[in-house]
C-alpha cells in the first residue's frame, strides 16, 4: 500500500508540470500539401484534314507538345503541327503548313487512362510555292485521351479543330478556314519534386 501515496505525487507532479511544458514547447507548422506538379513531352503523327474550300490535299505531318502541369487537371501546353501537303487544284504545286498554339488543357483523372479537354490560340502559318506565305490568328479546340504505360510513358490520341480568316495571300480574303488534325503518339510525364 505505500506505493499509492508515490504514484498519486507522480501523477500530480506530472499535471502540474504539463502547462508549463506545452508553454515551452513550439508549435508544430504543417505545411499545406503541394499539388504534383510536372513537365510533358509528346511526339506525334498527325493527318489534317483541310476543308473543301482550301483546296489543299489532306496529308499526314508530325507534331509536338510541351506542357506543364502545374496541377494534375490543369495545364498550359504549347503546341505544333507541321505537314508537306500539295494544292488540289494544281497537284505539282507545293504547300507547306505550320499550326502553333498556346492553349489550356483540362484532365479529367489524373493517372492511368486520362482523357482530357484543350482549347488554344495561336498562329496558323501557310506557304504556297505559287501563291507566298500567309499567317493568321487561330483558334482551337479539341480533346483526347492519353493511356499511361507506366508512371512517365503513355500513348495520346488527339482530335484537334482549328479555325482562323484568310486574309488573301494564300486563302481568300475573309474565308473562314477550318482545319481537322488528328494525332496519335507517344509521350512522356516528367514529375517535378
Amino acid at each position: 500500500m505505500r506505493w499509492r501515496p508515490a504514484l498519486l505525487a507522480l501523477l500530480l507532479h506530472g499535471l502540474a508540470a504539463t502547462p508549463c511544458l506545452a508553454e515551452t514547447s513550439r508549435p508544430r507548422r504543417l505545411s499545406p500539401p503541394q499539388p504534383p506538379r510536372a513537365w510533358e513531352l509528346f511526339f506525334a503523327l498527325v493527318h489534317t484534314d483541310f476543308e473543301r474550300d482550301v483546296e489543299l490535299d489532306d496529308e499526314f505531318g508530325f507534331g509536338a507538345r510541351f506542357g506543364y502541369l502545374f496541377s494534375p487537371s490543369h495545364e498550359v501546353e504549347f503546341m505544333m503541327n507541321f505537314v508537306d501537303t500539295n494544292d488540289a487544284v494544281f497537284p505539282g504545286i507545293d504547300v507547306s503548313t505550320s499550326n502553333l498554339q498556346a492553349a489550356y488543357v483540362f484532365n479529367f483523372t489524373k493517372s492511368g487512362v486520362v482523357p482530357y479537354l484543350t482549347a488554344g490560340i495561336g498562329l496558323f502559318s501557310t506557304d504556297d510555292v505559287a501563291l507566298g506565305t500567309e499567317t493568321d490568328l487561330a483558334i482551337g479546340l479539341g480533346g483526347g485521351v492519353r493511356f499511361f504505360l507506366g508512371p512517365a510513358a503513355y500513348v495520346r490520341l488527339e482530335y484537334r479543330y482549328t479555325q482562323f480568316e484568310g486574309d488573301g495571300e494564300v486563302y481568300v480574303n475573309g474565308l473562314e478556314v477550318s482545319v481537322n488534325e488528328l494525332g496519335f503518339g507517344v509521350g512522356w510525364r516528367f514529375p517535378i519534386r
